[in-house]
């Protein structure tokens, strides 16, 4: 298959793991050590599978790498949030509304935010929803 730059066809074919952790410097690991501990994480599992030698450089404790998971888990879903609020309300992925549309949109939010304050207090009462919750707006 033809690709636009022929240079990176053979790093296509690397593992999405490997992939991630030579890509994501421009995409922001550098700014959240969470990612980078995943994505380590995930390497460290694969070790075998990908054929390096050795053992893997990043050791990890148990108890950290649970707690990372629920931590990556949680960054997941307020992405997911974020994304389904941006695609209900038509503004961008950061919560940006035009002004001509501001008036049109608040009311909408602020149903949506109020059903999820709700939703999050009968799920799970100990959870904080203005944590989850991805915008400034309340």
């Amino acid at each position: 298959m033809p690709m636009i730059c022929p240079k990176f066809r053979e790093a296509s074919q690397l593992d999405d793991s490997v992939l991630q952790l030579l890509s994501t410097p421009s995409n922001g690991w550098l700014d959240d050590a969470d990612d980078l501990l995943s994505i380590l994480s995930g390497i460290k599992r694969k070790w075998s599978e990908l054929d390096l030698p050795g053992e893997s450089f990043y050791q990890e404790i148990q108890e950290e790498a649970a707690a990372l998971e629920i931590r990556q888990d949680r960054k997941r879903s307020i992405q997911r949030l974020q994304e389904l609020l941006s695609r209900q309300l038509g503004c961008d992925n950061d919560g940006w509304v035009a002004t001509d549309r501001w008036n049109e949109v608040l009311p909408r939010y602020r149903e949506i935010y109020r059903s999820f304050v709700e939703s999050v207090a009968e799920s799970d009462p100990n959870e904080e929803a203005d944590d989850l919750w991805p915008f400034d707006q309340r």
